[in-house]
């Protein structure tokens, strides 16, 4: 109704969103990849909004998307078929939250190196399972007193990881963005795995951001977003198997110059270009 009543009223109108879930042909993805996270119920509710989302962004004029996946999908449905890119970014509270790090005393470098994984959603849990968890139960085995693995998410159960024998640390999602942030800020390594699929291409490369602004490196899936946004070898390490994933660890591990390097030339490209200033000028492009 609010949509309808602005275009009465000559207003042009944005449709602005960060997922597939108004696609019906991707979203939700097959019940087997929740890894038994959710209820068929559960699925099957989440399929029963997407053509309500899909029926909204059809009443308005112009999208604005989160990824170039978004954008080629969200143009068939807006009604000028016009779409703009606007990627996450930078906010206030992120700029606070590199304040604070920079603030804190630095870490004793005896500590064991901080491997990071964080997910608050139940979604893609079977891509941790057959991509990433292998990696690690090797990682943390060739260096048993050297990492330590934290992890934030749901998680009952591992198919190669041991929670009683591997340097693992358990923390329930955290839904504080602050407390969030400061978690982040105490990796040395942070990790984001999704398999290939046109749904995970669409995913944007927040976490690899939110890593980024501390100058910590990453380590993630190839997929279309992370392509385009993060040249490998320089400002992240893309893999696409569990042994790329092994090998870019163990390489990070081993080098303290090139996390420094990677971690450091990251940074750099994300205040350039998903700081305020830049995205401001963005909007205003786009809205001009």
């Amino acid at each position: 109704e609010a949509i309808t009543a602005a275009s009465q009223h000559g207003l042009a109108t944005f449709y602005e969103i960060d997922d597939l879930i108004f696609d019906p042909a991707q979203f939700p993805p097959p019940y087997e990849t929740y890894a038994n996270q959710i209820t068929r119920a559960e699925h099957d509710a989440m399929a029963c909004g997407v053509p309500l989302f899909e029926h909204a962004m059809r009443l308005c004029d112009y999208g604005i998307a989160s990824t170039a996946t978004i954008a080629e999908a969200m143009a068939t449905r807006v009604r000028t078929g016009r779409v703009f890119e606007h990627h996450n970014a930078l906010g206030r509270l992120h700029l606070s939250a590199i304040r604070d790090a920079e603030a804190r005393p630095p870490r004793d470098p005896k500590a064991p190196l901080v491997l990071f994984y964080g997910s608050g959603t139940k979604a893609h849990r079977d891509d941790f399972h057959t991509i990433l968890e292998p990696a690690l139960a090797r990682v943390l085995k060739k260096y048993p007193r050297k990492v330590e693995l934290r992890l934030i998410g749901h998680f009952d159960r591992f198919r190669h990881l041991d929670r009683n024998r591997d340097p693992i640390r358990m923390i329930q999602p955290i839904w504080d963005f602050e407390e969030f942030c400061a978690t982040v800020a105490q990796a040395d390594i942070n990790l984001s795995v999704l398999a290939r699929t046109e749904v995970t291409d669409a995913k944007s490369e927040i976490k690899w951001m939110e890593a980024a602004m501390f100058g910590i490196p990453s380590v993630v899936s190839a997929t279309r977003t992370h392509r385009e946004t993060i040249e490998d070898g320089v400002t992240g390490m893309l893999c696409e198997t569990p042994e790329e994933f092994e090998a870019a660890l163990i390489r990070l591990i081993e080098d303290a110059d090139l996390r420094r390097r990677i971690g450091s030339a990251a940074r750099d490209r994300v205040m350039e270009r998903y700081a305020i200033p830049a995205m401001g000028a963005n909007l205003a492009r786009i809205f001009d």
